[in-house]
């Protein structure tokens, strides 16, 4: 940590989380990374197709698993927002990841509307999206407020943003970099 309180690595300022009870920080940076999400992120808004699941291999990206679980062990809500029907809810179901959601959709098209229900109207900045589609979800969830993490992966890792005020708020390589992340 620098002598400014800010964790260098990330560019986050942590001064107060000192003053956290123990019982409400882990003593890692992991940890410290959770309380700050916690504090910060109400709300997550996962893509499903090659963000949490490949269609290819029909199973959970690598990671995923881990991912998922470490925020629902953190009480942070999670909805599922992809393209599909019937289909996909019997592969969520198969691949046990229903749980961690608390409420799943599969649409045909992906709307501001549906985006609209799961984004605070007093804080957008508290929802983040996550998903491969820089033009699809990351667009839709920074033109309604939220932050917004762009998996730069896989089939779309090409497709760049629409614009800069549609950007995405970060961008990872790997699902798992999503636990490495703060969010100020």
């Amino acid at each position: 940590m620098s002598p400014s309180g800010k964790a260098s690595a990330f560019g986050a300022d942590i001064r107060g989380f000192e003053s956290l009870h123990p019982s409400q920080a882990k003593s890692s940076l992991f940890g410290l990374v959770f309380v700050m999400i916690r504090i910060m992120i109400d709300t997550i808004i996962f893509d499903w197709k090659r963000t949490l699941y490949d269609p290819e291999t029909k199973t959970l990206i690598k990671g995923a698993d881990k991912v998922l679980d470490a925020f629902s062990q953190q009480n942070v809500k999670m909805v599922l927002i992809g393209k599909g029907g019937a289909d996909m809810d019997k592969v969520l179901d198969e691949l046990s990841a229903r749980k961690y959601f608390s409420e799943v959709h599969f649409v045909p098209t992906k709307s501001d509307e549906l985006f609209e229900k799961f984004i605070s109207k007093d804080n957008p900045a508290s929802t983040l999206v996550v998903g491969d589609r820089a033009q699809g979800e990351i667009a839709i969830g920074k033109s309604l407020g939220a932050k917004a993490v762009w998996l730069r992966a896989g089939e779309f890792k090409d497709e760049l943003p629409l614009s800069d005020v549609l950007a995405p708020d970060w961008t990872i390589g790997d699902i798992e970099e999503l636990l490495s992340l703060t969010y100020n």
